[in-house]
């Protein structure tokens, strides 16, 4: 009878949410028609998109509901739904949005080149 319970609290319990830190985070992704491709959010609001040779900047994120949304300067529309913490991308120009695929997400670190002492 204890184990029922604790299963059906534990089953009951809402599935926690998955807020990407806008303030350092450097997100590994593969996605359609791109392949590899590196988001980096900044401190400032500051965004990056990187793939292949190709680099966009964005500056800050919208939050509607349980959707972030972060716009690069090249018209592409990133996009991460929290409770399921699936990711997103509208490519500029297109109507449809291409799921992604995490391969890794950290902390960013910033890069400090090797000092000679």
């Amino acid at each position: 009878m204890i184990i029922r319970l604790f299963l059906l609290t534990f089953l009951s319990l809402p599935v926690a949410a998955h807020a990407l830190n806008f303030e350092s985070t450097d997100l590994k992704l593969v996605c359609p028609q791109r392949g590899n491709v590196e988001i980096t959010l900044h401190r400032y609001n500051h965004a990056s998109e990187q793939w292949g040779k190709h680099f966009a900047v964005g500056a800050g994120h919208t939050r509607h509901g349980d959707l972030e949304f972060v716009r690069f300067t090249n018209g592409d529309v990133f996009i991460h739904l929290n409770a399921t913490d699936e990711y997103l991308f509208r490519y500029a120009g297109q109507n449809k949005s291409f799921h992604c695929r995490k391969i890794s997400e950290r902390p960013a670190t910033p890069w400090q080149p090797d000092r000679i002492v």
